[in-house]
């Protein structure tokens, strides 16, 4: 944790108070295997329509987001997480995004390696902050949008845009966070590819 400043620094020692927890590793390993499943699952089968397995999971992933951040007391951030965990849910219900894989994008891998390694508190991929922190948690869930080849809704995909976008920012300029400078890149590839498509 050298040269960086006193608000990651700070936010680092927020991350331990998640960490010491009991329940941390537990949840940790739990909640990547089970993407890694569902995402293997997917990338096998290209031709299996995902249709609300995806709009569920990130669901599920935005609320323990949100629990993760009321914990350490950022409301704003639980908040902000919170109405995404809503927006994905209501995904789930209307089953308006579909997730086909393109395997023609391989180079999203990079970005989706990333978020879910995310190696600056631990080098171990399966206890990273993917699913507790925003920055890498909303760089997988836009990976996997980029490497779908059906439109995600429009609702979904704003959403994510903008919170990306927001956390993009902040992490790479206010955190000084270098790792968060790949958020930053993908929230316009992301613009680009999809977003103009949606429903």
């Amino acid at each position: 944790m050298q040269n960086v400043n006193d608000s990651f620094r700070a936010l680092y020692y927020l991350y331990i108070e998640i960490a010491d927890g009991k329940w941390y590793k537990s949840y940790q390993a739990l909640q990547h295997f089970v993407f890694l499943f569902i995402f293997i699952l997917w990338i096998l089968k290209p031709n299996r329509t995902f249709t609300k397995t995806f709009s569920l999971y990130f669901a599920i992933t935005s609320l323990a987001v949100c629990g993760a951040m009321n914990q350490i007391k950022q409301y704003v951030f639980a908040i902000i997480f919170f109405l995404l965990s809503l927006v994905f849910l209501y995904d789930t219900i209307k089953g308006k995004s579909v997730y086909i894989f393109q395997p023609k994008r391989f180079w999203i891998f990079i970005f989706l390696i990333i978020g879910f390694w995310y190696p600056i508190y631990t080098k171990n991929p399966f206890l990273s902050p993917y699913g507790l922190l925003p920055q890498p948690t909303l760089l997988v869930i836009l990976s996997v949008m980029l490497l779908s080849k059906r439109k995600i809704s429009r609702i979904s995909s704003i959403s994510v845009l903008i919170i990306g976008s927001f956390f993009g920012i902040y992490g790479f300029f206010y955190l000084k966070s270098t790792y968060d400078l790949f958020l930053m890149i993908l929230v316009p590839i992301f613009f680009i590819f999809n977003l103009r498509k949606t429903p």
